[in-house]
């Protein structure tokens, strides 16, 4: 058929590099393109670079098993040219009991497929991937100070940021040094922000007024420029 939404020219295919099934699980792979005109493709199936005979329309469909392990590809053409996508099969394995296939594991990851936990930080490989984003190759990759498990079940922090609040104090400094709090600019609500009550005013950033004189510090810094640690600035 046409579509008139569709440009001149070959073929252009938009596949994924890895399919995997369970033993025994039907399995269909696609390669209906998204793009090109004419629309009058032909299309031709290979595994391990052996054209499958028959194997001649816009999809591919088997049963999952091992005897598929390997790699294969598609070759799709019209008038103005031919999409050669290649991808690999391999039915699904898990050695490890992670949620992760042996082969996307040691592939396509980098993990070890007979470790649920790769890196060592008491989160399992497919939590970290797929529920947290963080590497599953090391247990602290933005390099605070805090393990990713800490950081995820103990601190809320973010584990690939190694300053979650942004306010110039990386996450193990609030956390471990000042006991502020990771998540909140300013932990004690007197406006100014935890990094400047540490750096430069030398005020405690978990009491909103450090000299204990009824005025807060931000009051004190900003609004009647009095000296936020001396109960009587003036001596008066």
């Amino acid at each position: 058929g046409t579509n008139p939404n569709y440009i001149e020219g070959p073929p252009i295919v938009v596949m994924d590099s890895f399919y995997e099934s369970t033993d025994g699980e039907y399995t269909l792979i696609s390669a209906i393109p998204v793009d090109g005109y004419p629309t009058n493709f032909v299309y031709q199936w290979y595994w391990q670079n052996f054209p499958i005979p028959f194997a001649t329309n816009s999809t591919y469909s088997f049963v999952g098993s091992s005897d598929y392990n390997g790699n294969w590809s598609v070759q799709v053409s019209n008038s103005m040219g031919q999409t050669n996508a290649l991808f690999s099969y391999y039915v699904y394995s898990d050695s490890d009991l992670d949620g992760l296939s042996d082969y996307r594991e040691s592939t396509l990851l980098g993990t070890n497929p007979n470790s649920a936990d790769s890196d060592g930080d008491q989160l399992n490989d497919y939590d970290e991937v797929y529920v947290y984003f963080t590497s599953p190759t090391a247990s602290d990759p933005d390099g605070d100070g805090l393990s990713d498990k800490d950081e995820v079940d103990v601190h809320n922090t973010n584990p690939n940021s190694s300053d979650t609040d942004g306010d110039w104090l990386d996450d193990y400094a609030e956390v471990i040094t000042y006991s502020t709090n990771p998540n909140q600019t300013d932990t004690d609500s007197d406006q100014i922000n935890d990094y400047d009550e540490i750096i430069f005013y030398q005020t405690d950033p978990n009491v909103a007024d450090s000299d204990n004189d009824g005025l807060d510090d931000g009051q004190e810094i900003l609004e009647y420029a009095s000296n936020p640690l001396e109960i009587d600035t003036d001596g008066d």
